[in-house]
C-alpha cells in the first residue's frame, strides 16, 4: 500500500525527512497588521519574523487553516496514494487537529486517511511522523504496523521549552498580568513540558545558568535518547551551549531547528527547547 503523512507546519519536520519521505505539509498562519502569513517557510522568514516580533504590539495571533483549505490540501496530498496519515500538533493547544479532522471527513473517504493527535508541539509532533513514514518505507505501507509505531513514539516523545521571558506568554494571553509583572520583575525564565497535550511549568530560573542546567537536567533524565531536535530562534548561542552540554549522550540523529513562527509567537524570539525521543519506544 502507497502510505504518505500529512503534518501541520508548526510539527517542524526537518525539510530533509519531508523531502526524503514525500510528507505533505499544510501550513498554520501568523496574523498581524490586519495581513495573514501562511506559515510556510516563505511568507514569513523566520530570522527576520523573530527581529520584527520584539516590536509587533499587539502580539500577533496564530491560526489553523479553515476546514476548506485543509480539505483542498488533503485532495492534492492523496493523489496517487492509498493512504493518508495525518499527525497534527495537540489538540488541545490548537484548533488544527480539529480543522484537520473536520476536513477529512468531508473531503476523503473513512478508509483512506489516519488521523493522529501528537500531544506535542514542535519536532515533538514531528519525530511521530519521521519514525512513522521509517516505519511505512520498511512494512510495505501495513497500516496496523505503522500506527503501532507511532502510538509506541508518541509514549516516549518528550518536549521542553526555556524562555527567557514571560512576556510573551503574557501577551498571547497565557498568564495573567500579575503573574508577568512578578515573573518580569524577578528576572524569571521559565521552564514547560508537554503533558498529556498541554504545557506544565516544571521549572523557574533567574539566571542563564541554572536555566540550562534544569534543561540539561531533564534531557539527561531521558537517556538513552535515539532522536533529538535543539529548537531556537534569534540567538543560537544557548542552543549551543545546551548542546555541548549533553554531548556525551546525543544520538547519530540530531537536529538543529529555527522554530516556526507558528510556534516562536508564544514562546517568544529567544526561546529555545528540546524534542526527543527516548529509545525505549521499541521494547514497548
Amino acid at each position: 500500500m502507497k502510505v504518505r503523512f500529512v503534518v501541520d507546519s508548526a510539527s517542524d519536520v526537518p525539510q530533509h525527512y519531508v523531502d526524503r519521505y514525500g510528507m505533505y505539509v499544510i501550513p498554520l498562519y501568523v496574523n498581524y497588521g490586519g495581513n495573514s502569513y501562511a506559515d510556510n517557510g516563505q511568507d514569513l522568514n523566520r530570522l527576520e519574523y523573530y527581529q520584527l516580533l520584539k516590536t509587533i504590539d499587539p502580539i500577533p495571533q496564530t491560526s489553523a487553516p479553515s476546514v476548506g483549505v485543509a480539505g483542498e490540501a488533503l485532495l492534492a496530498a492523496s493523489q496517487g496514494y492509498d493512504h493518508l496519515f495525518i499527525v497534527t500538533i495537540s489538540s488541545k493547544l490548537s484548533g488544527t487537529h480539529n480543522a484537520l479532522r473536520l476536513a477529512a471527513e468531508q473531503y476523503l473517504q473513512p478508509g483512506q486517511y489516519t488521523l493522529i493527535d501528537s500531544e506535542q508541539l514542535s519536532t515533538g509532533s514531528g519525530w511521530l511522523a519521521v519514525l512513522g513514514a521509517e516505519a511505512a518505507e520498511a512494512s510495505n505501507g501495513n497500516i496496523a504496523q505503522i500506527r503501532a509505531v507511532i502510538e509506541r513514539v508518541k509514549q516516549h516523545t518528550e518536549v521542553y521549552a526555556a524562555m527567557t521571558t514571560v512576556e510573551f506568554l503574557r501577551k498571547g494571553g497565557r498568564i495573567s498580568w500579575g503573574q508577568a509583572t512578578v515573573g518580569g520583575f524577578l528576572k524569571i525564565r521559565p521552564i514547560v513540558q508537554l503533558q498529556n497535550g498541554l504545557i506544565e511549568s516544571v521549572a523557574r530560573a533567574r539566571t542563564e545558568k541554572k536555566w540550562l542546567d534544569q534543561l540539561e537536567a531533564f534531557i539527561r533524565q531521558h537517556q538513552p535518547i535515539e532522536r533529538i531536535a535543539f529548537l531556537y530562534g534569534l540567538d543560537p548561542a544557548p542552543k549551543d551551549e545546551l548542546k555541548q552540554r549533553v554531548a556525551d549522550i546525543l544520538p547519530p540523529a540530531i537536529e538543529e531547528i529555527i522554530v516556526t513562527p507558528s510556534i516562536g509567537t508564544h514562546t517568544g524570539p529567544e526561546a529555545i527547547g528540546v524534542a526527543l525521543v527516548r529509545k525505549g519506544w521499541k521494547d514497548a
